[in-house]
């Protein structure tokens, strides 16, 4: 099993029930926005971190 599909399969799967029940709790359409937002904020600094440690390296070797 790829990263991709067990990423599609956990964070996107939930998804839609998740921002559904988000909805429903506060009653406002916008409030379920922190979730999408927090995962590619988490993805992005987990991809930052990682870039840091690929500087300098030669990829066509």
């Amino acid at each position: 099993m790829s990263p991709y599909q067990t990423g599609t399969g956990w964070i996107g799967g939930p998804l839609p029930a998740t921002i559904c029940a988000m909805n429903a709790e506060a009653g406002n359409t916008f409030s379920s926005h922190r979730y999408p937002v927090a995962i590619v904020s988490l993805t992005f600094g987990l991809g930052l971190l990682f870039l840091a440690k690929a500087r300098g390296r030669d990829i066509d070797a």
